[in-house]
């Protein structure tokens, strides 16, 4: 997931104030004008990313932070970029053209690698997939570091994202078409479907014109007890088997922990 920040700076200071172990500032090729600090878990991870100078790659970037920082952006795994794009054609969806760029990483031996990527992007402004692309690492071995894998709060991987929508079923049952899932009814109204190893569930509520606005990211931790000894010095509320943080301390997500793998 990619939480859009006005200023990255600022946003690396409030998630490593949270008790995250954050990669250092990686700017992205000159064309895409945008840089980010990435969060690694064991299997996933998320980042802070913030626009850096206009280019025609960010108009979609900066679109979104005049609405607000957030979960703007959801990035799918794929081995074959190129191929996912064929396939999403093939069934009717439009897509734009598969995107190379990359990032220098400083390694821990203070050598500099490179991260390298592949992208394809949806091209369906207004619709649910808005927002939605496919990310093929090339180079894991300088992005999966180890050293970056250890968070002093003790999360692990990504558990479960909370969405709003005007009109969840609809929204639901045209998502969980990309992976093949069924949707699972709640009686508050929501829906909810398995995205690989992820649980997405969406409920009723107002997205400001969009037809999909992700609110929450809840995160699988290994202790719950070093988690809230990390979150000590936040505003963050115990419900149940959950630690919450609220948008208002996380560049606008509902950031969840809660106990799992």
């Amino acid at each position: 997931m990619v939480i859009l920040a006005a200023d990255l700076d600022r946003a690396a200071e409030t998630y490593t104030r949270l008790g995250f172990t954050l990669s250092p500032r990686g700017v992205h090729s000159d064309h895409m004008g945008s840089a980010n600090h990435t969060i690694m878990l064991q299997d996933d991870y998320f980042e802070v990313l913030s626009v850096l100078k206009p280019t025609p790659a960010n108009v979609g970037w900066r679109t979104r932070l005049e609405t607000g920082e957030g979960l703007w952006a959801t990035a799918l795994k794929t081995d074959d970029a190129a191929g996912m794009a064929d396939e999403m054609r093939a069934v009717g969806h439009a897509v734009r053209d598969m995107l190379d760029f990359s990032r220098p990483v400083t390694l821990a031996d203070g050598t500099v690698g490179t991260a390298a990527f592949k992208v394809t992007h949806f091209n369906e402004p207004g619709t649910v997939r808005d927002g939605i692309f496919a990310c093929q690492q090339l180079t894991r071995e300088t992005v999966w570091l180890p050293e970056l894998m250890e968070h002093a709060n003790a999360a692990t991987g990504i558990a479960a994202l909370e969405a709003v929508a005007p009109d969840p079923r609809e929204v639901a049952e045209q998502l969980s078409a990309l992976f093949e899932a069924e949707t699972v009814a709640a009686q508050d109204g929501s829906l909810s479907f398995a995205a690989g190893s992820v649980i997405v569930r969406i409920r009723p509520g107002e997205t400001g014109g969009w037809p999909i606005r992700f609110t929450g990211l809840t995160l699988s931790v290994s202790d719950l007890a070093r988690t809230e000894l990390a979150l000590s010095g936040v505003a963050a509320e115990r419900v149940g088997e959950m630690v919450r943080v609220a948008p208002d301390q996380t560049h606008g997500v509902v950031l969840g922990f809660t106990p799992g793998p």
